[in-house]
């Protein structure tokens, strides 16, 4: 393969594979990329961590992978090596596609010093997303999706009827169960994950908006809650259906009626960019309509539904732990 090349993909139409060295997929990895190839069924199997399959096809022309990548910033791998977005804004059911370019092949497979060693940026080069560096200092401690957890456990729970971005949610120190969510997926994208959140939908009951992401394959989320199980959940599930079902036993009205129907597919946050949605002082009431609008998928059949129980009271009186009333 000569100089200059761009290694453009599709995994539908391979013809052989060609295995990229570990020191690469840890350079991705670490900054919080997560790489997918596409098969035939339309399903995206995450890739090891010892290599990342590309697919090479006629002609030796390399190749396409699905990248899932923070919807932030792109950011540059090395001089010679980098990723760089094709597209505005995904949903994030849908792949976003990435070419990826070189100004030598072989640098691929001869240099990797170069990657291993290369110079993170600094802080002062990074995106802001509109918070003050204080509120960015804030936001970068908690490091990890159990640290924002902790930092949601503490706020107390706002019963009022609101819908504050992410950014008054910091200087108010008050959080509901859609400002916490929002909040979760706009920390979660400072820290380099893609800010994404799915709706639970619930029947004589409020729905539950949730901040969910990704490690090693598996789904986990993040969220506000006035009750003690609708909260964080490891990265544990291996697709969206299991993480909502381990919301049901938990999920009830004050009758104790089990009360989860349905799940929404993700929906990235980047496609409010153009509405301030992290530090706007208006109203984002504009994400849960959204929410409200798309699909949801159903968890249960009718039948299913009308041989429910109440949740027993023991149960209740553990939910009900550090409730909050009006």
């Amino acid at each position: 393969m000569g100089k200059n090349r761009t290694f453009l993909l599709d995994a539908l139409s391979c013809r052989s594979k060609l295995q990229l060295p570990a020191y690469l997929w840890l350079t991705l990895f670490e900054r919080g990329y997560e790489l997918h190839r596409k098969t035939s069924t339309e399903d995206e199997n995450a890739v090891g961590r010892s290599g990342i399959t590309f697919t090479i096809g006629p002609d030796d022309k390399a190749t396409q992978v699905v990248v899932e990548i923070s919807m932030c910033a792109a950011k540059e791998l090395s001089s010679g090596f980098q990723i760089r977005r094709r597209q505005q804004v995904r949903l994030a059911d849908e792949p976003c596609y990435f070419s990826f370019a070189s100004d030598d092949a072989k640098s691929m497979t001869t240099r990797p010093k170069t990657f291993a060693r290369r110079k993170s940026r600094s802080r002062s080069d990074a995106p802001s997303f509109g918070f003050t560096s204080s509120e960015l200092r804030t936001l970068r401690a908690l490091k990890s999706p159990a640290g924002i957890q902790r930092f949601l456990d503490q706020l107390p729970y706002n019963l009022s009827f609101t819908a504050r971005s992410p950014q008054r949610v910091l200087r108010d120190r008050t959080a509901s169960c859609l400002e916490g969510g929002i909040f979760a997926a706009a920390a979660l994208c400072v820290i380099g994950f893609p800010p994404l959140i799915f709706d639970l939908e619930a029947e004589q009951d409020t729905d539950h908006v949730v901040a969910i992401f990704k490690v090693r394959g598996h789904w986990g989320a993040v969220a506000k809650s006035n009750f003690t199980g609708c909260r964080y959940r490891e990265p544990v599930y291996r697709n969206l259906r299991e993480l909502a079902m381990s919301y049901f036993n938990v999920y009830f009205n004050l009758r104790g009626e089990r009360t989860l129907r349905r799940y929404s597919r993700p929906v990235n946050l980047a496609r409010f960019d153009r509405l301030d949605w992290m530090t706007t002082e208006k109203p984002i009431w504009f994400i849960a309509e959204h929410l409200c609008e798309i699909p949801h998928i159903s968890l249960l059949t009718s039948a299913i539904e009308k041989r429910l129980t109440r949740v027993d009271q023991r149960t209740f009186q553990g939910e009900m732990v550090g409730h909050r009333k009006k």
